[in-house]
């Protein structure tokens, strides 16, 4: 039996080998298409599954509601809830804190000093939560001691070589001596941490705030709790603890009015496996960790698209070549053949054809796997193929698609009466073609959809990069310091760098103005006690708004001869003028919560007004925010550069910063760089629609002209005729192409209510977004007629100017 249909298999493929190479490519396209694109969503779903203890893992997260619309949903608590928490609940066995903070630091070994990206501290307990593979030492007692430190292996190499790293001190930032305790490797699974040059242990640096439970509410913490535990079953025990540390002070900020403090604040518990895809949970965190839900969704969507394309296509052709399979029909049932055994008969072609495609689709994706990784920084590739079960399960689908898209030609081959058949009745009729016009609708309508999809994310993304965020970030130069003896000499080296020529502006800021992150609650003076807002604080020197470009819309600047300025004055943004009860806020004040019990306030005079500006991702609405003078020793020097003498510039700084700091490497940015990274997600998420895009419209074309090629072959001897009698050979293209246009036409029909309704319910997760006008749909429409005119003109040209004596001589 299996001999029978290999041999049958291979005739069909020799007789009709266009058709037979059309139907291969198409389904190795799709399929290669699907398997990546799969890849990818299994890729994110993957993130800190390689953990041992992954399932027993949680994350704190703390809720807060200030009242209207202001209400947060942060990923970090503070340093003393994790032990507590502990001790108070049963549930939570261990717990562990991680600090990260993620600028450019320097690190020095001997006369040696590296970079690094970030740093962190931990308690000891990291390692026992989450899985690094330790190089040299005990990872259960690497954290255990203050002033410890483990590097990473890239770390280690780079400050030592190949010297034994264990034991050894290393400087940070040149105040603190450490000593290292362990090399791990960076794990090659992805994982929601960053990546670690170097950990710290916990008891290493001094904390003023441990004490507050609602003081600085920055640091990741984790617990691990039995397995199976419902986690909603703890959420009274954490309210009760709440209760036990902060309940007074958080019924006394909500008020008299408020029925209870869990209202304005309250804790919950995460699971790990949920961490990378927080994106819509996480207010104000969009974009910190993977992708949006949604845009999984979507891509695996386009995957099956693409797929379902290419078994439409199988279907099409197969149906298409119906006709001349027929007699064989007729011949096998003659001689005995049942109906079964010709589905059987046909399904296994469809199979063998589809696992041939399989094979290809493999080798497709094994070429397009290094490319993909360098694009999209993920390594893919250690996924791919990487368990038995996943092998087993990708030949199951191939197998599966090539009984799904042969069944139907199978039962429609098969259902052929050998007496019609044999006579040429079938060949003459047009069974099968309502079917085929609506797959061609049916393809034409997804690739359609996908090039509407295409658009429309480009043009949200371009308007991203592209907006005008409120403040100047052109050849704005960001230079980050070091340690606390640059910062004292911050004024003299921002002196110093001033006076080249290349230099137009300077100012200095806690943070740059596209990652603000400092926040605290206010009091607004002459309302109830609940009357709270949370404000952004942004500080800065006295002329940061003239180096950034801002523009003060009522009040003044910042003025360095009044002594008030540096220490009660601040200057707000439209966002948190509107939040304030007053029509002109300039010269009013609020007031800063210094104490809870009793509650004392400091106020802050409202100096100036300044626009608003861009200072999160354009998925948030701007949030109120004031700035005010840094009263300590700021972190970051910022100079605008005159474009046309960067290179001389650069050179300059980089010869200033020699003699100011010999032994410490200048790391700098420009600040367009720093607010691009926000839309990483969106520009891989763009990048992998465009490419699926394109293959969607690849697979829809290789139907089209094979669908076309059979349509002009059954119609040659009426197009001799035609030609003979008169016509023309435009006229002759034009009757060709008219049925397949009419078929794209009623595609596109179909395809734009549904894509203007999918596209306008993705832009509402955007804050800021571009209005759906007509030009991507008609762009579109365009381009999908291009394509069938350009797939099948072709064709139809060759065709209308064939000698018309052997058209109508075929047979």
């Amino acid at each position: 039996m299996l001999r029978n249909i290999l041999v049958q298999f291979w005739r069909n493929v020799k007789k009709n080998k266009l058709y037979t190479t059309f139907n291969i490519a198409g389904l190795a396209i799709g399929m290669a298409a699907f398997i990546l694109i799969g890849l990818y969503v299994y890729y994110e779903n993957q993130y800190d599954a390689h953990h041992p203890d992954a399932d027993q893992i949680v994350q704190l997260t703390c809720y807060a509601n200030l009242g209207g619309d202001q209400v947060f949903n942060f990923d970090t608590g503070s340093a003393p809830m994790g032990p507590a928490l502990v001790r108070e609940i049963d549930a939570l066995k261990e717990f562990l804190r991680i600090r990260s903070f993620t600028e450019n630091f320097a690190l020095r070994a001997g006369e040696r000093v590296i970079s690094i990206s970030s740093v962190n501290d931990a308690d000891s307990s990291l390692f026992d939560f989450f899985q690094y593979e330790f190089l040299q030492g005990d990872p259960k007692r690497a954290l255990t001691a203050p002033n410890s430190v483990v590097l990473s292996e890239e770390t280690a190499h780079s400050l030592f070589d190949d010297t034994d790293p264990m034991g050894q001190e290393v400087v940070f930032r040149d105040w603190t001596s450490l000593t290292v305790t362990g090399v791990f490797r960076t794990p090659d699974k992805p994982t929601h941490l960053p990546d670690f040059p170097m950990i710290m242990s916990w008891s290493t640096r001094k904390r003023d705030d441990d004490g507050g439970w609602l003081n600085n509410i920055s640091y990741n913490t984790y617990f691990k709790v039995p397995t199976g535990t419902d986690l909603a079953s703890l959420q009274p025990f954490l309210d009760q603890s709440l209760d036990k540390h902060e309940g007074d002070a958080l019924r006394m900020l909500g008020g008299e009015n408020i029925s209870d403090f869990t209202d304005i604040f309250r804790l919950y518990l995460r699971p790990l496996r949920s961490i990378h895809l927080a994106a819509n949970e996480l207010q104000g965190m969009r974009g910190k960790y993977g992708h949006h839900r949604d845009n999984l969704f979507q891509l695996g969507g386009l995957g099956l698209f693409i797929l379902l394309i290419a078994c439409l296509n199988y279907i099409n052709l197969s149906t298409a070549k119906s006709a001349l399979r027929s007699r064989m029909v007729g011949v096998s049932k003659t001689l005995g053949a049942t109906r079964s055994i010709l589905v059987r008969q046909f399904l296994a072609e469809s199979v063998i054809l589809s696992l041939v495609a399989f094979i290809i689709a493999l080798l497709l994706v094994y070429l397009a796997l290094p490319y993909f990784t360098n694009l999209l920084q993920k390594n893919l590739a250690i996924f791919f193929l990487s368990t038995p079960w996943q092998i087993l399960a990708l030949v199951a689908g191939a197998i599966i698609i090539g009984l799904l898209a042969g069944i139907y030609p199978a039962f429609v081959l098969s259902s052929y009466r050998p007496v019609t058949v044999l006579s040429g009745a079938v060949i003459r009729g047009t069974k099968g073609t309502r079917l085929r016009s609506l797959f061609v609708i049916l393809q034409f309508a997804i690739s359609i959809f996908l090039v509407l999809n295409t658009l429309i994310v480009g043009k949200q993304t371009e308007f991203m990069r592209t907006k005008d965020l409120g403040y100047d970030t052109h050849q704005m130069l960001v230079i980050r310091l070091e340690n606390g003896d640059l910062m004292e000499q911050h004024r003299v080296l921002k002196t110093e760098i001033m006076r080249l020529p290349g230099v137009l502006a300077a100012t200095t800021a806690d943070f740059t103005p596209d990652d603000i992150r400092n926040n605290s609650v206010y009091h607004i003076p002459g309302g109830v006690e609940e009357d709270q807002k949370l404000f952004h604080i942004w500080p800065v020197d006295h002329d940061a708004i003239t180096t950034f470009g801002l523009t003060l819309v009522d009040g003044r600047e910042f003025n360095p001869d009044m002594a008030t300025d540096s220490t009660m004055s601040i200057i707000i943004n439209e966002a948190a003028a509107k939040l304030l009860p007053w029509e002109n806020p300039v010269g009013e004040h609020i007031e800063e919560i210094e104490t809870l019990d009793p509650v004392t306030y400091t106020p802050m005079d409202i100096i100036g007004v300044v626009k608003d500006f861009h200072f999160h991702s354009l998925h948030n609405e701007i949030a109120p925010m004031f700035m005010q003078i840094y009263y300590g020793e700021p972190p970051y020097l910022f100079f605008k550069l005159d474009g046309a003498r960067i290179p001389e510039t650069m050179a300059e700084i980089e010869r200033l910063w020699k003699d100011f700091a010999p032994r410490m490497p200048l790391q700098y940015k420009f600040m367009d760089e720093g607010f691009n990274k926000m839309y990483h997600t969106e520009l891989q998420l763009g990048v992998l629609i465009r490419y699926a895009t394109g293959l969607a419209i690849l697979v829809a074309a290789i139907g089209l002209f094979a669908l076309a090629a059979f349509a002009a072959q059954q119609r040659t001897r009426e197009i001799g005729i035609r030609k003979v009698l008169g016509a023309t050979s435009e006229g002759i293209t034009l009757l060709l192409l008219r049925d397949f246009l009419t078929l794209v036409g009623i595609a596109f029909v179909l395809a734009v209510p549904l894509g203007a309704w999918v596209m306008n319910h993705w832009l509402q997760s955007y804050a800021y977004r571009i209005t759906l006008g007509p030009g991507p749909f008609l762009l579109a429409g365009v381009l999908a007629f291009g394509v069938a005119v350009i797939t099948v003109g072709g064709l139809a040209w060759k065709v209308a100017n064939a000698n018309p004596v052997k058209a109508i001589r075929h047979q």
